[in-house]
């Protein structure tokens, strides 16, 4: 029936590169962390039992360092799909300049993606394509490299994103949010803006949060004023 263990940590374990099965006999494992482990490599379908697949609530995949090095591709070394439960994942600080829709798939029950602190350029909502969530809401950017991003393609299932933080990242302009008609918090705080246009957020007329400090912006930009829900800027 497998161990009863619910909760594990394997921070700063290195070994794990060569027990990728580890936590296969842990049947009951909702939540797991992998931290600061130097992992180059990641296939959720070889390193999970299907019996822990099923029932994982919270992963947490850090400190790693699946795109570091000139022959790594982070399309190929990492993979986390099939994950029905689970609802939580943390793939932060991992060295990571790019997605692809193969390395996300099927995690129907996702409410929360945390892609800080990495090193992507530019976000393109194709990389979201295949998580096929509708309850999928909080998506975290802060503390990358982004000079572009795009939202208008996004997969139908991922439309009731709420919440969305772009903080400290080399944005010159809003992004276009036409596919984001859902959102409620937006933060572009800590990037190179200094100008809105008239209709940037045409399309978030429910937006209650938005921050705009830290860019080069002298005044309250006009476009503001059709957040009528607005309650903190």
């Amino acid at each position: 029936s497998g161990l009863s263990l619910e909760g594990m940590s394997l921070s700063s374990d290195t070994a794990l590169q060569q027990q990728q099965t580890l936590v296969a006999g842990f049947s009951r494992l909702s939540s797991l962390t992998f931290a600061n482990n130097n992992l180059t490599g990641l296939n959720s379908i070889s390193f999970f039992s299907a019996a822990v697949s099923a029932r994982l609530f919270d992963l947490t995949v850090s400190g790693q360092a699946f795109g570091s090095g000139s022959n790594n591709n982070t399309s190929t070394t990492l993979s986390i799909s099939n994950m029905p439960s689970l609802v939580l994942l943390n793939l932060s600080s991992n060295q990571m300049d790019q997605l692809a829709p193969s390395m996300l798939v099927e995690l129907n029950a996702l409410d929360s993606l945390d892609l800080s602190s990495n090193l992507f350029t530019q976000f393109d909502d194709a990389w979201l394509g295949q998580i096929n969530s509708p309850f999928f809401r909080y998506l975290d950017l802060n503390r990358n490299r982004l000079s572009s991003v795009l939202f208008v393609r996004l997969n139908s299932s991922c439309r009731n994103l709420g919440h969305l933080s772009l903080r400290n990242n080399y944005l010159n302009a809003v992004p276009d949010l036409a596919g984001l008609s859902r959102l409620i918090t937006l933060d572009l705080s800590d990037n190179n803006i200094s100008w809105v246009a008239p209709d940037a957020f045409n399309s978030t007329l429910g937006l209650n949060f938005l921050s705009l400090r830290g860019n080069s912006l002298d005044e309250v930009p006009d476009a503001v004023s059709v957040l009528a829900s607005l309650t903190r800027l």
